[in-house]
């Protein structure tokens, strides 16, 4: 059977493996000898859209394919419909620190953040303003024209997703940035609309900050973070996506390079709460792939 390619993703494909990086696009015409990988991760991937959750170690040497794989996992998540997130690990991005290394992480993330609509990062403000354009879509067609009856129609459009939400740890907080989002939007309000934004990035240093702008008594922290990465996941399924697939490489980062045996053990007892909530079935509609080095897992020490 002949298949046909075509030219603009070729020709992105030979300049990529030129250069010895892996290519954005068409990596699936390059997956050779992937097959059981490949068939693992689709069916992960049909589950967490049943509203279960997954949790996998992608191990490999340096130069094994192990970033080949991640970026073939982005790409067909994005191609699901589901909401990607990735970030590499870091001394500054670890899963928790004193210096809030763990909450620069979930900033990385949200930051990072790819749709199929918008593959290249920074995908946060554009599913937000798609899903509430259509919400302000419906509600327009009931001939409501004053802003006011648009912002009353639209909190009964989403009350079900504020049930959801608020039902779960800190989602009170979350529904409440992520509602004065919607009434910003609607008012053309674009500085509070900003404020709320970067409430939802994590962006907001202290409480008082945040209950200045947006009567916030609470703000995302290092402590917290993968708690609002579960009610991300429900978000984007109830706005219309798959789930959401988090994607951390450089395990490494903390399981060896982490000098000080107390903090390392504090994060991998922040790796083991993801694990639990995974396989507990407390971060519905979430897939999670850690990428590390054989040495960075089987380091019965460190790993």
């Amino acid at each position: 059977m002949e298949y046909r390619i075509n030219k603009r993703i070729a020709k992105a494909v030979l300049h990529a493996l030129a250069g010895g990086t892996v290519p954005d696009n068409g990596l699936q015409y390059i997956a050779v000898g992937r097959k059981d990988e490949v068939a693992a991760i689709t069916q992960d991937m049909a589950q967490v859209a049943e509203g279960y959750s997954t949790f996998r170690l992608l191990e490999g040497a340096y130069g094994t394919g192990k970033s080949f794989m991640a970026k073939l996992v982005k790409n067909e998540a994005l191609l699901r419909g589901f909401v990607v997130m990735e970030c590499e690990l870091a001394p500054e991005r670890k899963l928790c620190g004193t210096k809030r290394e763990g909450l620069e992480t979930y900033r990385c993330l949200l930051a990072r953040m790819s749709t199929r609509t918008c593959p290249g990062g920074n995908a946060l403000e554009e599913a937000l303003d798609t899903y509430l354009y259509h919400e302000r879509e419906q509600a327009e067609a009931k001939e409501l024209t004053a802003a006011e009856d648009v912002t009353e129609e639209i909190r009964r459009i989403i009350l079900p997703l504020k049930k959801k939400l608020v039902a779960l740890p800190h989602g009170f907080d979350f529904y409440e940035a992520l509602w004065q989002y919607a009434q910003s939007y609607i008012r053309e309000e674009q500085e509070k609309k900003d404020c709320a934004l970067r409430w939802l990035r994590g962006e907001y240093r202290n409480r008082t900050e945040a209950k200045k702008d947006l009567k916030i008594n609470a703000v995302i922290n290092d402590g917290d973070w993968f708690s609002y990465l579960k009610l991300w996941a429900i978000l984007f399924r109830e706005i219309g996506y798959a789930g959401i697939y988090v994607l951390l490489d450089e395990l490494t980062q903390i399981t060896r390079n982490i000098v000080n045996s107390i903090t390392r053990e504090h994060n991998f007892e922040r790796l083991l709460s993801m694990y639990n909530d995974c396989y507990g079935n407390e971060a519905r509609y979430m897939g999670i792939i850690l990428c590390g080095i054989p040495s960075s897992i089987h380091d019965r020490k460190r790993g």
